[in-house]
This record gives structure tokens, C-alpha cells and sequence, in this order.
């Protein structure tokens, strides 16, 4: 069953990454905060990258891998970029899966888990957006520390606890909500019963980690704060309970607003799942541990809210996802192990048939939710790509000062486009020395409707042109939009 599991795995995670790269990643163009951290990314030292918040955050790690991509592939092969996020996903996916093997789980359990981890049709933002390369590697970097760990317990090796420090450490320079590993590891050896003195002899040197890590961010950000604000405000101003309602509905529902798939088939998805979670009921043990283990993964994000109706914000779900993931995983081989008491008739080889087509199902939607989401981040790029395009062909730059009146900035979908930045930074990377500005009035596009423009209201990232030597642009978006 093992050897077949790794095989299902591996195969579908190869044809994944294929299918992303040469659908998406092979047309993809820098757009919104991509274009400002690879600019901030080349124009900075190392030493500085270590030594200061960029961008309101401290995330020297992730800074720092934008440089070495941009000095590898330069500024004109984003889709260079982009492939390096599919696949540390796919190596995040196998880790996990690996992960959950080497924690005794069932082969049916990794499985299950990792192909709905690799689906993620909640947070794809995360996976097709550069910018969220701080979320990939974070969590990359997450899973390898508590694979690492679990070696750890099983040969009492110090090399292995030696490398999960190191990945621990680098986990936390991509994002600091990788702070919360020790007691996710924690919750999970309490189900192995190990002697507390091996547990804390294991958990010692990653506290000592988080406080050094703590006590160095503290002085380039005071008050644990960042480019949101210090974490004891934005606490005490969320709406907590409605964060984590949103939450559930994001992982629970596949919006068909959202997703173009029919009514009928998102309730098939969100039908096996209440069903899977339903196992999990009848397994009060494995239930607690879960529903800490969510506790846990949703804390450092608690405060914060998505638009259940768009994809935007996706990224924060990025790895609470993996929870989810193992939660429908375990309840699904609970399904299946306890198949001859779900149903005494027709009988248990028709029951196992519906539950195959169930799980099946299940996955696939997933995958079609998520490939579907492509579709919509591929007219993302190509109508930014499309916009400086028709910028660069088409304006006067001896203007000091150019005002766009209707900047595409989002669809309504939820992919961005354009911050009035972005054209400096792609303009001076394209060799135009001038320092032309740019401001702009934003509008939100729809990817179904040519017609359908709202208003995003003036462009907060940019100030006002003078009135003197200023050239005020429309652009015609029904030509822009991608064939």
C-alpha cells in the first residue's frame, strides 16, 4: 500500500507542476508587491537585508531569496519566479506526506492529506502569486523542521535535531508565524507518550531559538509590531470570532462565485467533507488533537480577515490548510477502516464503492477549483503584462508627472494587477532613465465581463501630479484584455 501511495503521490504532484508551469508560470508578469520586493531585493546588501524590516516586515529570508532569483534569472523571465513557487509547493507536498508516514499514520491518511494540501483551492494566492513566496518557503521550511524532529525521536541522532534548528531557524526569516513549530510539534508527540525529559531536550533549543529571534526582531520592529502594527493592537481591535468564521466557510464552501463550477457539484465537495468530519467526531482523542493543532496554526492569524468572495487574502490559509488537509485525511480512513459499520445494507462492497467516489470526488473538485483559479490568475498577468505593454508603446514619458484614470488594480475575482509603482519600477528596468511618476484613479476589472468596471477610488501608494508638465492617460481596457 506504501509503495503504491508514493507512487499516486509523486505522479500527481509532477503532473501538477507541469500543467502550472507551462498554463501559468510560462506567461507570468510581475504584478502589484512583486515588482516592489524584487526592486527592494536587487538595490539592497545582504548585510541590509539581515539588518532592517523591508516593507514594514522582518523577513530577511525571503527578501534575500528574491535577490538570488533576480540575479540568477533577471527581471524579464518572471516565469522563472513563478516556477520556483510551484515547486516548493510540490516539495512542501511530499514533505508532509513523508511527515505524516514517519508519524505512524496510515499510508491512506498521508494520502488523502497531501493531495488535498496540494490542491489548496483556498489559498492559491499563496502558490500563484510571487509575492507569497514567503508563505511557500515559511511552510516548506516548517515541514522539513518537524520531519526533521520526528527523525529525531525515532534515532535519537543529534544531526537530526542539529538540521530541523537550522531549518527552524530559516522557516522563521521567511515569515514569523513559523514561532508556533515547537508546539506543533509538541501536540504532536504528546500522542506518542514520550518521556517528558526527551520531549524537552527537543523542544530546549527551539525555545531558545524563538526568544533569540524575538529579542533580534525586537529591535528592528519595536513591540513586535510590523506593517499592519504592533501585535497587541491588531488583537485587540480584531473581530476575532468572525475571522475564524470566515475561516471555516473559505475551507468549507467553494464558492461558485468565486469558482466556475456548478451549484450541484461545490455540495457534493462540501457534503463529503461535513461527512469526513463526522468520522473525526467518533475519535475523540484524534479529535482534540486536531482541534488543537487548528487552534494552534490559526492563532497568528487570527486577527486578520479575507473576502470570502474573492481569493484575495488566500495566502494567510496557505498553512492552516495543512491541518484541514489532515483533518479530511484522517476522517476519510476512518470512513473507510469502519466501512462494515457505516452500513449494514446493501452491503459493505457497495458502501466501499460509494465512499471511493466520495473520496475521489472529493479530491477532484478540489483540483478543478484550483486549476480553475489558473484560469483567473493567467488574464491577471497577461492583462498587467498587456497594460505596460500598451504603456510602453504608447506614452509620452517627457512628462514629468503621468495620471492614469483608470488604473486596473484587481479583478473581482480577487488577483491584483497594478499599484502606480509598478510602472516605475518595470519602466526603469526596461532602461528608461528618467524618473517619471506615476498616480492613477484604480478600477476593479471583471474577468467575465468586459463591460463590468467599478471604481477602486484613487491610488493610496501614489501622490497626486502637478498640475504643470503632467499628462493625464485613459487607458482603453476592452483592448487590453487578454484573447
Amino acid at each position: 500500500m506504501r509503495k503504491y501511495s508514493n507512487r499516486v503521490l509523486w505522479s500527481c504532484i509532477c503532473i501538477y507542476t507541469v500543467i502550472v508551469a507551462l498554463f501559468y508560470c510560462s506567461s507570468y508578469f510581475f504584478i502589484f508587491d512583486d515588482t516592489s520586493i524584487v526592486t527592494w531585493a536587487k538595490n539592497l546588501t545582504a548585510t541590509e537585508i539581515v539588518t532592517r524590516p523591508v516593507i514594514g516586515f522582518y523577513r530577511p529570508g525571503g527578501i534575500l531569496l528574491a535577490k538570488i532569483q533576480y540575479l540568477l534569472f533577471g527581471w524579464d523571465k518572471a516565469f522563472c519566479f513563478c516556477f520556483f513557487s510551484i515547486l516548493f509547493h510540490g516539495f512542501s507536498v511530499a514533505i508532509f506526506y513523508h511527515l505524516l508516514l514517519q508519524l505512524n499514520f496510515e499510508p491512506l491518511v498521508a494520502t488523502i492529506s497531501a493531495l488535498l494540501f496540494l490542491a489548496s483551492p483556498w489559498a492559491t494566492e499563496a502558490i500563484f502569486w510571487f509575492s507569497a513566496q514567503f508563505d511557500i518557503f515559511s511552510v516548506f521550511l516548517g515541514l522539513l523542521t518537524l520531519l526533521l524532529l520526528s527523525h529525531q525521536v525515532e534515532t535519537k541522532n543529534p544531526f537530526f535535531i542539529t538540521a530541523a534548528c537550522g531549518a527552524f531557524t530559516l522557516a522563521l526569516s521567511f515569515k514569523e508565524n513559523a514561532i508556533i513549530l515547537p508546539i506543533i510539534f509538541f501536540i504532536l508527540v504528546t500522542r506518542r507518550q514520550l518521556p517528558w525529559r526527551q520531549v524537552a531536550l527537543i523542544l530546549a533549543p527551539l525555545g531558545i531559538i524563538s526568544i533569540l529571534y524575538l529579542i533580534i526582531r525586537s529591535q528592528y520592529l519595536p513591540n513586535l509590531g510590523g506593517a499592519y502594527g504592533d501585535l497587541f493592537s491588531v488583537y485587540r481591535n480584531a473581530d476575532i470570532p468572525s475571522s475564524i468564521k470566515i475561516f471555516i466557510e473559505a475551507f468549507l464552501f467553494l464558492d461558485t462565485r468565486i469558482y466556475p463550477i456548478p451549484n450541484y457539484v461545490a455540495l457534493i465537495y462540501t457534503g463529503g467533507i461535513i461527512v469526513c468530519i463526522g468520522a473525526v467526531i467518533t475519535k475523540p482523542r484524534m479529535l482534540a488533537t486536531i482541534l488543537l493543532l487548528s487552534c494552534t496554526a490559526i492563532a497568528p492569524i487570527a486577527w486578520m480577515t479575507i473576502n470570502a468572495q474573492t481569493t484575495s487574502g488566500g495566502r494567510i490559509l496557505y498553512a492552516p490548510g495543512i491541518i484541514w488537509s489532515f483533518l479530511i485525511g484522517v476522517g476519510s480512513t476512518t470512513l473507510w477502516n469502519n466501512v462494515n459499520l457505516i452500513q449494514r445494507w446493501p452491503g459493505p462492497r457497495s458502501v466501499k464503492s460509494a465512499l471511493t467516489i466520495l473520496l475521489f470526488g472529493i479530491i477532484t473538485i478540489s483540483l478543478l477549483s484550483t486549476f480553475s483559479q489558473i484560469i483567473s490568475w493567467r488574464f491577471a498577468t497577461n492583462f498587467a503584462k498587456n497594460t505596460f505593454d500598451f504603456m510602453l508603446s504608447s506614452a509620452d514619458l517627457s512628462h514629468s508627472c503621468i495620471h492614469i484614470t483608470n488604473l486596473p488594480s484587481m479583478t473581482s475575482k480577487g488577483p491584483f494587477l497594478f499599484k502606480s509603482y509598478n510602472l516605475s519600477h518595470h519602466f526603469r528596468e526596461k532602461g528608461f532613465s528618467q524618473d517619471v511618476k506615476f498616480s492613477a484613479n484604480t478600477v476593479i476589472i471583471s474577468e467575465n465581463n468586459a463591460a463590468e468596471i467599478l471604481g477602486g477610488g484613487p491610488d493610496v501608494f501614489s501622490s497626486p501630479c502637478p498640475t504643470a508638465n503632467s499628462l493625464s492617460l485613459t487607458l482603453p481596457l476592452d483592448q487590453l484584455r487578454p484573447d
